[in-house]
């Protein structure tokens, strides 16, 4: 039987500078925050919100219990696929890749490494760069994956058992990526309508998809 601890045991043991967090508010980056509260210190992580659109009223609520509930702060930062979004609506900006992401949030936080939640069985490309890494350290590019052992039925396992709060809409069925499309989009809209209103002023032509 796969010990799923020993991995970010692994990585405890071996990383003693700063580490970023990337947090979605999804199934697999909750499990990861609640795993690395476990074995670092506060001191040590930095939490990282990548948003899409910073106005949303229900989102920024959710993080804010999340705080008071660990005792920490998220950071906020600005997501990589906020570039093609902005390229929809016309604007003429340089794509940013998510390896250009990363370096930001290294540098804006003072932080050495950058911990994902990927898991096994996710995608082919996810496990196939995941199993190039040494117990889900890759030392070249400064990132970790301490989840890296774990597949879906151990995050929901986990979820359940430690009874973690993920973000309104995963209860709904829906993935949590801030990035609202489709009937993700149509989920904002009756849920709360006001920040549905928020996210289609910041990006009008999300309500094409409607259109027949």
């Amino acid at each position: 039987m796969v010990d799923l601890y020993s991995s970010v045991q692994y990585v405890a043991d071996n990383i003693k500078s700063r580490i970023a967090i990337l947090y979605s508010t999804g199934e697999d980056s909750s499990v990861l925050f609640h795993v690395m509260l476990k074995y670092f210190s506060k001191d040590q992580i930095v939490p990282v919100f990548l948003y899409s659109c910073k106005e949303l009223s229900y989102k920024n609520n959710f993080i804010k219990e999340i705080e008071k509930l660990y005792g920490i702060n998220i950071e906020y930062h600005l997501d990589y696929n906020v570039s093609d979004l902005l390229r929809r609506e016309g604007y003429k900006v340089k794509k940013i890749s998510y390896g250009t992401m990363l370096q930001s949030i290294r540098q804006e936080y003072d932080c050495e490494y950058v911990a994902i939640g990927w898991v096994k069985g996710e995608s082919m490309g996810r496990a196939c760069a995941m199993k190039t890494y040494n117990n889900g350290i890759d030392w070249r590019d400064k990132k970790l994956f301490p989840l890296h052992e774990w597949n879906k039925k151990d995050i929901r396992t986990y979820i359940k058992r430690n009874k973690i709060s993920l973000a309104p809409e995963c209860y709904c069925g829906f993935r949590n990526i801030d990035i609202f499309s489709g009937k993700t989009l149509l989920w904002l809209k009756h849920s709360h309508p006001e920040d549905y209103k928020a996210w289609v002023k910041t990006y009008p032509m999300s309500e094409a998809e409607f259109c027949e």
